[in-house]
């Protein structure tokens, strides 16, 4: 086995070198292992949730608010008492909706 240190050759049993006494077969310096790499979390783009907004919006209070404003419509031709009274319970049911959700969210 060959001296690391001074590069005599000793015999293979020996655990120090002849000439020079350097260890022999050092034990192996261990390896730092490098910590895990950890990538940032990815954020999740916001234009699925407008989309889905938009769409609800729409599916959720356009559209039912243009058909309620046609029916009425309708319905003002042929009995405009009835006409007056649906617009009125619309708007006070609007109001009373806009008020359940106003507080919902404070």
């Amino acid at each position: 086995m060959l001296c690391p240190k001074c590069g005599y050759s000793n015999p293979d049993p020996n655990k120090f070198c002849g000439r020079c006494g350097a260890l022999l077969n050092p034990a192996p310096k261990p390896v730092k292992e490098k910590p895990p790499v950890i990538s940032p979390e990815k954020k999740e783009s916001t234009k699925p949730l407008i989309i889905k907004l938009v769409i609800a919006g729409l599916l959720l209070f356009i559209i039912p608010l243009l058909t309620m404003v046609w029916g009425m419509e309708y319905l003002m031709q042929i009995n405009p008492v009835l006409g007056l009274l649906l617009v009125a319970l619309v708007v006070l049911g609007l109001g009373l909706l806009m008020g359940a959700v106003g507080i919902s969210i404070s």
